[in-house]
């Protein structure tokens, strides 16, 4: 991909501002975004993420690129590919449209199938928060067939890792990418929550933060180690009575935390049978996770 091939994209979203912070100059030229709200358009230019060329596209503008990349929210996306599926191109330059909707996967442009497009899904795995750039991310990467090295070439110009992955489950890949994230987000604030209780608000997120570092260091390089060989702790000891106070703290002090407690021990406990717990020592744990740590 040149420098002289021109990108519209479509939304102003999180996605799309990742995207603008992270796209190399000499990859290709944006042409404009079409953005539905002004104040949308003129974050983009405050933030300096369009250039001066760049403008505010409307709908049948963004023909006028060779590159159409739609960012929008996967609520939104099928309106969306409906509306460029009705537009008449005229005389437009386009010869591919991406989107970015893991969940959707590439059926999400399945409108567009018999316009002689080329048709790519590029989803990052990666979080976006305010600020967040595309560069260094693990890209998964779909396209109809005769596309797929354009695509890998899109990718590559805002510094992506993409991994090629024609027969992708889109609604579980998803799934699985929302529960690492968010879930650990929620998971964070959760514990984060505890520990300030248990120690009258001594602990701090960032030290916290320490906690989870730790735990996830085994499991990168040099030592890559696999879940069940990294996983530490009283349930990976098999030990039962450790795991019965726990329940009883939580069910006195935060009984909303007990279901999350006990679903993620009883992983915890199929990592520890993987990682050769004692079958005995594993099926006490259990035992205690089934009641909730009351004594029958």
């Amino acid at each position: 991909m040149q420098g002289s091939t021109t990108l519209a994209v479509i939304g102003a979203g999180r996605m799309a501002r990742a995207l603008l912070r992270s796209l190399r100059p000499e990859a290709c030229t944006v042409l404009g975004v079409h953005a539905r709200r002004d104040d949308a358009w003129s974050r983009l230019l405050v933030e300096g993420l369009v250039g001066r060329r760049a403008r505010q596209l409307t709908m049948p503008e963004v023909f006028g690129a060779d590159i159409v990349f739609v960012a929008v929210s996967d609520a939104a996306l099928p309106g969306v590919v409906e509306e460029l599926a009705d537009l008449d191109p005229g005389q437009g330059r386009t010869r591919m449209v991406l989107h970015a909707s893991g969940f959707h996967g590439l059926g999400g442009l399945a409108a567009l199938s018999n316009r002689g497009l080329g048709l790519g899904m590029i989803h990052p795995l990666r979080s976006l928060p305010e600020g967040a750039t595309l560069s260094g991310a693990l890209v998964l990467v779909q396209a109809v067939e005769g596309h797929r090295d354009e695509v890998l070439q899109f990718v590559a110009g805002f510094g992506g890792e993409p991994l090629w992955c024609p027969d992708l489950d889109p609604a579980l890949y998803h799934a699985a990418a929302t529960l690492l994230a968010n879930g650990f987000t929620a998971l964070f604030a959760a514990v984060l929550e505890l520990l300030q209780k248990a120690t009258w608000g001594r602990v701090t997120p960032a030290q916290a933060l320490g906690l989870v570092d730790s735990a996830a260091e085994p499991l990168r390089p040099p030592l890559d180690q696999s879940p069940s060989e990294a996983l530490t702790g009283p349930v990976r000891r098999g030990d039962a009575a450790v795991v019965r106070r726990h329940l009883d703290a939580l069910r006195r002090e935060a009984p909303e935390a007990l279901p999350t407690y006990r679903a993620l021990m009883r992983h915890c406990l199929g990592l520890a049978r993987k990682a050769g717990l004692d079958p005995a020592l594993a099926d006490e744990v259990g035992r205690v996770l089934a009641s909730g740590g009351e004594r029958v």
